[in-house]
């Protein structure tokens, strides 16, 4: 699985809470507008809401390479798991070659 291919339901995810940020910062922007506040109070809610976003990006690709590191996990235990069973298919191979007195 390559790192731009998601389940579609987690980037539907993605796409509910861009919508909920855009949603509320719109919100937000309304409000600042209607309750006549100067321009400074403006401005630190810009820099709020934009701290808001870098938060909401930081924990996303928190969770996106969480989700990668356990599908490698996953990905590693499956060829340690083939690769005790080829050791396995070795030995018993040698056990057998040596029993039927076959040079090793």
């Amino acid at each position: 699985m390559s790192t731009n291919q998601q389940p579609p339901s987690y980037q539907k995810y993605q796409q509910m809470m861009q919508t909920t940020r855009s949603q509320q910062q719109a919100q937000a922007q309304q409000a600042i507008l209607q309750s006549g506040a100067d321009t400074h109070s403006q401005q630190m809610q810009q820099v709020y809401l934009q701290f808001q976003k870098v938060q909401a990006e930081l924990q996303q690709a928190r969770n996106q390479l969480e989700m990668q590191m356990s599908a490698q996990q996953r990905q590693l235990s499956q060829t340690e798991q083939l690769l005790q069973q080829t050791v396995q298919q070795l030995q018993t191979l040698q056990q057998k070659d040596a029993s039927q007195g076959y040079l090793q």
